[in-house]
C-alpha cells in the first residue's frame, strides 16, 4: 500500500469534522504522482482514442473517394492504437527475481585443433644499468653519378 492511501485512511479514521477531512483528502490527492492521477489517465485514453478514430474516419473517407491514403495518416493511427493498447494493459510493477545462471565450464571439442600460443624468443635481456650495444652501421651503396657509356653529358 502506498503512503498516500495510508494517509487518506488515517484522515478518514481520525478525529475531526467532515469538511476538514474532505479538505485534507483533496490536498493529499494533489500530492499523488501524475501517473496515479485518474484525470491524466482519462485524458491520455481520450486523446489516443480520438486520434485513432479520426485517422480511421479519414482513411474511410479517402478510400470512398478512391484517393491514395497518405502514409502519415496510416502510421499515426497505428501508433495511436498501439499506444492506447499499451496504456490500457495492466502492468505488473513487481519485478520477478532473476535466478543466477549456473556456471558450467566449457567442454573442449575433441575434434578441434589445439592452439598453442607462440611466445617470441627475445635475445639476451640487457643488464640493468648498462647501455645495449649499438648495431654497426653498414654503408649503403651509393648511386654512381657517372653517365653510362655512349651517352652525352647534359648541356654539351
Amino acid at each position: 500500500m502506498d503512503t498516500t492511501k495510508q494517509l487518506i485512511e488515517i484522515v478518514l479514521n481520525g478525529d475531526g469534522s467532515s469538511k476538514e477531512k474532505l479538505k485534507l483528502i483533496s490536498e493529499l490527492r494533489k500530492l499523488r504522482p501524475p501517473l496515479q492521477d485518474r484525470w491524466i489517465f482519462r485524458f491520455v485514453v481520450w486523446f489516443l482514442g480520438a486520434i485513432s478514430l479520426l485517422s480511421l474516419i479519414f482513411i474511410v473517407i479517402l478510400a470512398c473517394k478512391k484517393e491514395d491514403v497518405p502514409d502519415a495518416i496510416l502510421s499515426l493511427g497505428a501508433v495511436a492504437v498501439g499506444a492506447l493498447a499499451g496504456v490500457l494493459v495492466p502492468s505488473n510493477n513487481t519485478p520477478e527475481p532473476i535466478a543466477p545462471m549456473p556456471v558450467v565450464p566449457p567442454t573442449p571439442d575433441p575434434t578441434a585443433p589445439v592452439i598453442v600460443p607462440i611466445t617470441p624468443i627475445s635475445p639476451t635481456p640487457p643488464v640493468p644499468g648498462t647501455i645495449p650495444p649499438i648495431p654497426p652501421i653498414t654503408p649503403k651503396p651509393s648511386i654512381d653519378s657517372t653517365p653510362p657509356e655512349g651517352s652525352k653529358p647534359a648541356g654539351s
